[in-house]
Parts: C-alpha cells; structure tokens; sequence
C-alpha cells in the first residue's frame, strides 16, 4: 500500500508543486505542533517542465516560491530525477555521486530534509 497524499493521490504521483506547496508545509506543521525539533533553511531547485524553485525554513514551518533569500543549504536536480526519487527507483546518494543532484551546505541538514520528505 502507497503512503497517500491526498485521499486519491499516492506520493509517488505526487508533483514537486504538490509537494512543496502542499504536503511539505502539513509535515513541518505537525512536527512543529508535537514539539519536535527541526531546524534549517533550503533552497530546492528542480528543473524541467512542471519544476520550480522553493524557499524552505524547516524550523518555522515554511515553504513557499523562492525569493532570493539566503539559505543554509541548496538542493538541484532534474524533474526526472526528482520523479525518481519520489518513486524509490533512484538512490539519492548514487544519483549525487553521478552528479544528477547536487547540493551545497551542511550535510547534517541534507540527511535532516531527507527524513522531512519521506514524512
């Protein structure tokens, strides 16, 4: 059984957009309401068609379209890469390794939104 996103919407089908406009700030939300501790500021961007740029701030629960600001860390990749991270069939630190996603700043943070994502 797929973990859902919306009642008829399983994550793997899940678009960037969806993702980080809709199901992201749900997660941050709750781990902000049960008192969990999350910190860090993210830049993703995903290129291709249906990709765009997103500002994540984990520890007070936003994450909307990218304006410039200054962040922690930076995330890139393709939208097919995106697509196959999302449905399991790419290993992300293979897939950084082959240089088809890259990311700048504190590692620790990339294993922390990496654990944000999966929910």
């Amino acid at each position: 059984m797929s973990v859902q996103l919306q009642a008829n919407k399983p994550i793997t089908k899940v678009s960037p957009t969806e993702l980080f406009s809709d199901a992201l700030p749900k997660v941050l939300s709750a781990y902000k309401q049960k008192g969990m501790k999350v910190s860090g500021t993210y830049e993703i961007n995903i290129f291709g068609q249906d990709g765009g740029r997103w500002f994540i701030n984990a520890g007070e629960a936003v994450c909307r379209n990218y304006n410039q600001e200054k962040t922690d860390c930076v995330l890139e990749m393709g939208i097919d890469e995106f697509r196959q991270l999302t449905t399991g069939s790419l290993d992300a630190a293979v897939a950084m390794q082959e240089g088809r996603v890259r990311f700048r700043g504190n590692p620790e943070q990339l294993i922390q939104l990496g654990h944000l994502l999966s929910g």
